[in-house]
């Protein structure tokens, strides 16, 4: 509970103070990024808040894990279509949608949520994937850089799907 209503409430307020610093000290458009991991709609808000602070574009960086077998695909797909509709019909800045590679249909994925009224479409998100140091015992990072051949598949997949979809696609690994 401490997390959700002080902790959560705190990180938003300094990442929303950067943004108005950043504002502030650069003369480059501004875009902020909000990760979109739980399904919440205190999305929209957070994006509002950015929108106010000046942020020029906002991405929206989503994924829902496919470990909870109980959830029927569809209705984690449909997470993706309703927070995006609701979002680009709430602000005025562009938004763009980073998305990973794992859905069962990928292109057609692709197509369906250019459509929503998205800017851009960013593929694909890499996530962080900690190892285990067993001599320690403890948590340690794992592959944290890209590296040149990780662009691969969303080079392959801008290739694939261009010409075919209803906004700007952008190749990526993560920042």
């Amino acid at each position: 509970e401490y997390y959700n209503y002080v902790v959560r409430e705190e990180n938003l307020k300094k990442y929303v103070t950067l943004v108005e610093e950043c504002k502030k000290a650069v003369t480059i458009p501004v875009m902020a990024s909000i990760n979109c991991f739980l399904q919440s709609v205190e999305w929209i808000s957070y994006a509002q808040q950015l929108e106010a602070a000046g942020a020029d574009a906002l991405e929206l960086n989503m994924f829902f894990p496919p470990t909870d077998f109980k959830q029927p695909r569809s209705d984690r797909e449909s997470i993706y279509f309703k927070v995006t509709e609701t979002v680009t019909q709430k602000l005025k800045i562009p938004t763009a949608l980073k998305i990973s590679h794992y859905f069962t249909d990928l292109g057609a994925m692709i197509q369906r949520l250019s459509q929503t009224g998205i800017g851009g479409l960013v593929l694909f998100n890499r996530y962080f994937s900690p190892d285990i140091d067993v001599d320690k015992m403890e948590i340690s990072n794992s592959f944290v850089f890209s590296s040149p051949s990780d662009l691969a598949i969303s080079l392959r997949w801008i290739a694939i799907m261009a010409e075919k979809v209803d906004c700007d696609l952008a190749a990526s690994t993560g920042i």
